[in-house]
């Protein structure tokens, strides 16, 4: 456990309450996996980088969750276990589909006995193949939230 700057101890925010992270079952963690969208914004900012945890329908997201700019869009991303993944909505539930792009700026806090090597392995691959044409420089833009 970590402890707060009252003294207080406090549970690793990487461990969701109720969820088997013993190190058996984080090696045999395997994508993809169904997830929940975050209805908070529970990721510490330190381990946050470029995702935004933004409400439905706040710049004009299909569902509350956290986003990472990416060239002109949002991708919908998740923290499990202190791994950030893309995710989709398949087949009626959330799906972790993927580890996030390098490109997609997101710092890596995982447990001890996740198998990132076999993770990675498990996961889709990129949607498209890069192409010679000119890309943008730079990634969209996410405007400040208001409190």
């Amino acid at each position: 456990m970590a402890s707060s700057r009252k003294g207080k101890s406090r549970e690793d925010w990487r461990r969701p309450a109720g969820e088997d992270t013993s190190i058996k079952a984080l090696q045999e963690l395997w994508l993809p996996f169904k997830v929940n969208p975050e209805q908070t914004d529970t990721v510490p900012a330190e381990w946050r980088g470029n995702a935004f945890h933004l409400m439905t329908p706040q710049q004009g997201v299909p569902f509350t969750g956290y986003y990472a700019p990416f060239r002109l869009t949002k991708i919908a991303v998740t923290n499990v276990y202190g791994v950030w993944f893309e995710f989709c909505y398949c087949e009626g539930e959330y799906e972790a589909h993927r580890l996030a792009q390098a490109e997609l700026h997101l710092p890596l806090c995982p447990l001890s006995g996740i198998q990132m090597r076999a993770l990675e392995e498990s996961g889709e691959g990129p949607t498209r193949a890069p192409t010679l044409h000119k890309q943008p420089e730079k990634d969209a833009p996410m405007p400040p939230l208001k409190p």
